[in-house]
């Protein structure tokens, strides 16, 4: 999880800078436009390195578990 870390943190902090640029009206439009364009870019950089070098949970959807921070969940009739 650590390289992920830089690269989630950095898109985070662009993101938050690119929603505030319209507000704080110090730079140009032209800087914003090109600040909408390479957001996506940015975007589909972070979700292709979580997908490829993050790491899988081992519990799974079969086993009752939706999320990962939550409890298992019972599923059916209440029978279980």
């Amino acid at each position: 999880m650590k390289p992920l870390k830089g690269i989630v943190l950095f898109s985070t902090v662009y993101l938050m800078l690119y929603a505030l640029t319209p507000h704080i009206n110090i730079i140009p439009d032209s800087v914003t436009v090109f600040l909408f364009l390479a957001s996506h870019i940015l975007v589909i950089y972070l979700v292709y390195t979580v997908l490829t070098k993050g790491i899988a949970s081992e519990k799974t959807f079969d086993d009752g578990y939706w999320y990962e921070d939550r409890e298992r969940m019972s599923i059916g009739n209440g029978k279980d």
